[in-house]
């Protein structure tokens, strides 16, 4: 146990204190990781507007790792873009569904060590040790709605028919004989229709006679 507290006494603030440059220093990989990808990928199809969404999030994410000294809990959230910047190239490849395996775990890791860091830094006592960590328990689940959002969103943007990603264009939403709502797209890539699913409708419980 006091191998464990002198470990977290030096590295928590040594990792809050270093944690915008490893935010930009994950920036700057993902952007070279960004570059090699789109170069290798015209062998195969030019990039759709899907592909430069990087360029977007990596300008406001990267300013305000540069701009914020102190640490704060809302600045997690920049970790969950950085982890995304960090992957995007994946998507880019023939095989975007490691994208999906990779990114909610990741994400929520970050968000455990970067708010661990930050509670533990501060050596809160009494009642405000509970008030503090209801906060960051709180914020955790604002940044959870956030990571499954966007990897819900990537998900619906992969094909299943040629397994690329892309900006496909939604073409319908409608209920099917099955029970279930569904989302039609079509592929940028390969020009096909495919679904995604949506809602399902609950099964009415027959009431005693």
């Amino acid at each position: 146990m006091d191998t464990m507290t002198q470990f977290l006494d030096v590295y928590a603030p040594a990792f809050l204190n270093w944690s915008r440059w490893i935010f930009v220093a994950i920036e700057v990989l993902g952007a070279v990781l960004f570059i090699g990808s789109i170069i290798s990928r015209y062998a195969f199809k030019k990039p759709t507007e899907a592909d430069f969404e990087f360029l977007l999030y990596g300008i406001i994410y990267l300013g305000v790792a540069v701009c914020f000294d102190v640490p704060m809990f809302w600045m997690s959230m920049a970790y969950v873009f950085a982890v995304y910047m960090l992957l995007f190239p994946i998507l880019l490849t023939p095989k975007p569904k490691l994208f999906t395996y990779l990114f909610k775990p990741l994400a929520i890791l970050s968000q455990i060590v970067y708010l661990g860091a930050l509670f533990y830094n501060h050596h809160y006592e009494g009642f405000e040790w509970f008030w503090r960590l209801a906060l960051l328990i709180g914020w955790f689940l604002v940044c959870y709605v956030l990571i499954w959002l966007t990897d819900g969103s990537t998900k619906e943007n992969i094909c299943t028919h040629c397994g690329r990603f892309g900006d496909n264009e939604k073409e319908d939403t409608r209920w099917e004989e099955d029970g279930c709502e569904y989302i039609y797209y079509k592929c940028a890539y390969c020009g096909e229709t495919y679904r995604v699913k949506i809602n399902e409708k609950k099964e009415k419980v027959k009431s005693e006679e």
